[in-house]
C-alpha cells in the first residue's frame, strides 16, 4: 500500500510531528510505501526522519518566519500549493492538522482527484470555536477583522472537514468533540504511545542539568502559549515555597508567551526558584523528564497530552488539570491527581507529593506499568494502517 502523508509545517518534535513521524516509520517497517509532503520542514527535523522515508518540501523558505502568528497565517494561506507535489500512484492520502484542509480542497476540487483522503484531526482550530479569549487579544489590531471572519471560517472548516472520506482522531475525547463540532461520524485510532526509558540510561540526570541532589524539581514541558497556562504554575510557587523552600521549577518549550511569562517569573522575585529551559531536543528531554520529582500539566482542553504519557513513562506522577485528554491518561490517585485550574489547589497537590516519597514513589511505579501497558505506538499506527487498508478497498 503506498500511503502519502500530508503535513503543512513541521516546525519540532511536539506531538503532531511525533506522531507523523512515527506513522511513517512504522508504516515503512510493515513494509509499505510512504511519501510525507509538507510545505517546509526544520533542518532540525529532517534527521530524525525515518532514512528510508521520501520526504517533499514544498516551501522551504516558510522557515525564515519566526512570529508564530504570522507564521501560521502564511501556514494556511500557501498550504493548498502542497495538493500539486501529491504522488498521483498513492493509494490512499492522509491530511494532517487543520491547515491541511485547504490542500485537501485544491486536491479534491480543483485537481478532481479521486484517491480516498483521510483528515487526522488532531484538534480543530481552536482559535475559532474555544479559544478566542486566548488568542485574538495577541493579534492586536487584527483581532477585529478576524473576530469578524469568524463564522466564515468556522463555516469553512466544517465544509471543508466533510470533504474527506474518512476523519480519524487519536481518543475518545477528541471523537466525541469532533462529532458534536463536524456533525458527522469520527473514528479514533489512538491513543498516541511512548517508549519506555531504560533506567542505566537516566544516572546522573541532575549532575547533567546542573541541579543540587536536594532541590525538589516540578516539571513542565509546553509549547509557550496562553491556552497551556504555565502562568498557573508561576503563580503557585510562592505557596509551595512557604513549605518547601529547596522547590525548583523547570519549564521547558519555547513560543509566544516566552517574554510575558519571563517578567512574571522577574516581577513575583523567583528568578531562582523557576528556570526556563527554552527549547530542548528530543536527545536532551530525558535528562529533564529523568530528573523531575513530579510533573505538572495544565493547558486548558489538551486534545490528547502525550508530554503526561511521556512523564508517567519515565515513572512520574503527573498532577494534572482534569480537562481534555489527560482525563483518559492519568488515573487520578493512582498516578497522579487531576485538579481543577486553580492555584491553590495545584499548591495543595505539589507539596503533598513533594512531601510524601512514598505517596510519589507509588504513584510513580504504577504510572510506569500503566504507560507500559496501555499506550504503545506500533498499536496505533496498525490501527491508523487498518483504517487506510479498509478504505483504498472500498474505493477499487
Amino acid at each position: 500500500m503506498f500511503i502519502c502523508n500530508v503535513f503543512s509545517d513541521l516546525r519540532s518534535l511536539a506531538g503532531g510531528e511525533k506522531l507523523i513521524i512515527k506513522i511513517c516509520d512504522e508504516s515503512l517497517k510493515l513494509g509499505h510505501q510512504v511519501t510525507l509532503v509538507a510545505l517546509s520542514i526544520e533542518n532540525s527535523l529532517k534527521p530524525v526522519l525515518p532514512e528510508s522515508l521520501k520526504w517533499i518540501e514544498v516551501m522551504p523558505s516558510l522557515k525564515r518566519i519566526r512570529n508564530h502568528y504570522l507564521r501560521i497565517f502564511f501556514e494556511n494561506i500557501f498550504a493548498c500549493r502542497i495538493a500539486g507535489y501529491i504522488p498521483k500512484q498513492a493509494d490512499v492520502i492522509c491530511f494532517h492538522r487543520s491547515p491541511s484542509l485547504s490542500p485537501l480542497c485544491y486536491f479534491k476540487k480543483m485537481l478532481c482527484r479521486k484517491t480516498p483522503t483521510i483528515y487526522y484531526c488532531y484538534e480543530p482550530p481552536r482559535f475559532a470555536y474555544d479559544l478566542q479569549d486566548e488568542v485574538l487579544p495577541r493579534l492586536g489590531i487584527m483581532s477585529y477583522p478576524v473576530k469578524l471572519l469568524l463564522p466564515f471560517f468556522r463555516y469553512f472548516d466544517r465544509k471543508l472537514t466533510r470533504l474527506a472520506e474518512k476523519v480519524i482522531v487519536f481518543n475518545n475525547y477528541m471523537k466525541e468533540w469532533l462529532e458534536d463540532i463536524y456533525q458527522m461520524p469520527v473514528t479514533s485510532v489512538g491513543p498516541l504511545g511512548a517508549e519506555i526509558p531504560v533506567t542505566s540510561d537516566l544516572e546522573n540526570s541532575r549532575a547533567k542539568l546542573g541541579l543540587a541532589e536536594n532541590d525538589r524539581i516540578i516539571l513542565t514541558v509546553n509549547r509557550l502559549h496562553p491556552r497551556k497556562r504555565v502562568d498557573l504554575l508561576i503563580q503557585a510557587m510562592p505557596m509551595v515555597l512557604a513549605k518547601i523552600p529547596n522547590a525548583k521549577a523547570i519549564i521547558v518549550g519555547s513560543g509566544p508567551e516566552e517574554n510575558r511569562l519571563n517578567a512574571l517569573v522577574k516581577n513575583s522575585g523567583l528568578n531562582n526558584s523557576i528556570l526556563f529551559a527554552g527549547f530542548v531536543s528530543q536527545e536532551k528531554i530525558t535528562a529533564y523528564y529523568a530528573t523531575c520529582d513530579i510533573y505538572v500539566h495544565l493547558a486548558k482542553q489538551e486534545p490528547f497530552g502525550l508530554t503526561v504519557i511521556e512523564a508517567q513513562a519515565f515513572g512520574k506522577p503527573v498532577i494534572s488539570v482534569a480537562e481534555g485528554g489527560p482525563k483518559e491518561n492519568v488515573l487520578d490517585g493512582e498516578t497522579g491527581f487531576l485538579i481543577d485550574a486553580d492555584v491553590v489547589t495545584l499548591s495543595e497537590r505539589i507539596i503533598q507529593l513533594l512531601r510524601d516519597d512514598k505517596l510519589r514513589i507509588q504513584f510513580g511505579e504504577k504510572a510506569r506499568k500503566h504507560i507500559k501497558e496501555n499506550y504503545d505506538w506500533r498499536s496505533s499506527v496498525q490501527k491508523f494502517l487498518k483504517v487506510c487498508k479498509n478504505l483504498k478497498n472500498e474505493n477499487l
